[in-house]
């Protein structure tokens, strides 16, 4: 809700400023473990996916023999089963936020008893064909990443980017868009999904602001300026590294160098001159609060640690009020 409320005040302060029809343009970039590009660019030229399918499994014919009376009845009698002492609960994560999860309330047991049991009697076997099993593989829009150094640079889309079959990862992204409504709507219905894996959302927030493929953002020129802002929010560190092209790993280290090498890559991006903003969202982790201070600080933004949801919206006020002021003195 932080989150929600910090973005749809940003849009709406930078939208006070909006003078022509397509002046001012959003986008939008979920990530969690993987991106959703969404399916209508399932058959661009720079994506390889391939056709959903249907599998077909052939099950084998089994033999049963059914239960047709009973034998040998009698009285038995069982011992108590003693309680269980509860266990405690666990780590799981949820978009790369540690949370308690597991654990039980242990078992009060059973008293002991005794009742009737018999053994069955059986009939002749019979053959039984089951049914075939159909498993329907299909793209939801996910994707995975580029083989490196590839996943790392917005370049050379002729090796094509993964699209993963059988996935499914949030929200799909909200291409650049002057309809701010739009955009609202899109923040509005963001929830948290899976895992975090940071290099996919900042290579495709980088991709979608530069002139080429995949999304062909406007030139920034001398003749017709294009001023190119990237606010980076994450609320927990890397909990996944890439298996090429899925992200499987558990490798922190790998993932932050990844990331890093990235923001190098926008921070040497001089032609498009994207500036970044960073916030980090109840982040404890040192490593990844480096490399977000770096990340902005690098292209000329900031960063900004917010530990809380007042802290969170400051930070967002703070990012809105500089963006206009760079909008206002040019």
């Amino acid at each position: 809700n932080t989150l929600r409320k910090a973005s749809v005040d940003l849009v709406d302060n930078l939208s006070k400023l909006n003078k022509k029809a397509d002046q001012l343009k959003f986008s939008i970039i979920p990530f969690s473990e993987y991106v959703n590009v969404g399916m209508g660019n399932r058959k661009k030229p720079w994506m390889d996916v391939p056709d959903d399918w249907t599998e077909t499994i052939i099950n084998p014919p089994y033999q049963v023999s059914d239960v047709i009376g009973q034998t040998n009845c009698r009285q038995v009698s069982w011992p108590a089963t003693p309680p269980t002492p509860p266990s405690p609960p666990g780590t799981c994560y949820n978009d790369g936020v540690p949370y308690s999860c597991g654990g039980s309330s242990g078992y009060p047991g059973s008293p002991a008893g005794s009742g009737q049991a018999c053994d069955p009697i059986y009939g002749p076997p019979r053959t039984v064909t089951p049914p075939p099993t159909y498993i329907y593989h299909k793209f939801h829009g996910c994707v995975g990443s580029r083989t490196s150094p590839y996943d790392t640079k917005d370049e050379s889309y002729t090796i094509k980017v993964p699209g993963l079959m059988d996935r499914t990862c949030g929200t799909p992204i909200l291409e650049m868009t002057s309809n701010t409504q739009q955009v609202k709507q899109t923040i509005q219905g963001l929830t948290p999904n899976g895992e975090t894996y940071i290099p996919a959302g900042v290579m495709w927030g980088w991709a979608m602001l530069t002139p080429k493929a995949p999304f062909e953002a406007q030139t920034n020129t001398a003749a017709n300026p294009v001023r190119k802002f990237m606010i980076l929010m994450t609320d927990g560190l890397n909990t996944r590294s890439p298996t090429y092209p899925l992200h499987e790993g558990s490798n922190t280290t790998q993932s932050n160098n990844l990331t890093k090498q990235i923001c190098q890559n926008i921070a040497a991006d001089k032609d498009d001159g994207i500036m970044v903003f960073s916030v980090a969202f109840a982040v404890n982790d040192a490593a990844i609060k480096s490399i977000l201070k770096d990340c902005a600080t690098n292209t000329g933004g900031q960063f900004f640690d917010a530990q809380n949801a007042q802290q969170f919206l400051t930070a967002f006020s703070k990012i809105s009020s500089v963006i206009t002021e760079l909008r206002l003195s040019k």
